[in-house]
């Protein structure tokens, strides 16, 4: 899997990311920097971790791939991992919206990925630090564990 190798890129990416403060206003923004912005604010992830999830998963595609992920964020239904359906019960939105609609998708992706934070992660661990979700995000695709 490319996810090993790629997690170095996904945390120098997520460490460049712009200051949340100078990030463009609603009115400049894309309906998908939007949405990233509002779903790191809702669940208090990184933009850059969620910007990077997206850059790695589908190169910020909607897209659906053959093995079972959906969206931009690629929530997936797949033996045993389930982030698609997570997903729906921590935002409300229902499976077919996460997997067509793009804001719902990051959104969902969002409030999985402090779900896992929140239960896995160390104590000592700061959510404001990018670095400090390696091991949620190592997790996040469910091709394994980092433990």
């Amino acid at each position: 899997m490319r996810w090993p190798l790629m997690l170095p890129v996904f945390l120098w990416l997520a460490a460049c990311a712009p200051d949340p403060t100078g990030a463009p206003t609603a009115a400049d923004a894309s309906p998908l920097q939007a949405a990233f912005s509002e779903a790191a604010t809702r669940y208090q992830v990184p933009v850059g971790v969620l910007e990077s999830i997206a850059w790695v998963e589908t190169r910020v595609a909607m897209q659906a791939s053959a093995s079972g992920g959906w969206g931009v964020m690629q929530l997936a239904r797949r033996d045993g991992w389930d982030t698609l359906g997570r997903a729906a019960a921590l935002t409300g939105f229902d499976v077919g919206r996460l997997q067509v609609d793009a804001r719902a998708n990051v959104l969902g992706a969002a409030a999985v990925l402090r779900d896992d934070f929140d239960r896995l992660a160390d104590r000592t661990l700061d959510a404001r630090e990018p670095g400090d979700w390696y091991r949620v995000v190592a997790l996040y695709p469910g091709y394994g564990s980092v433990t």
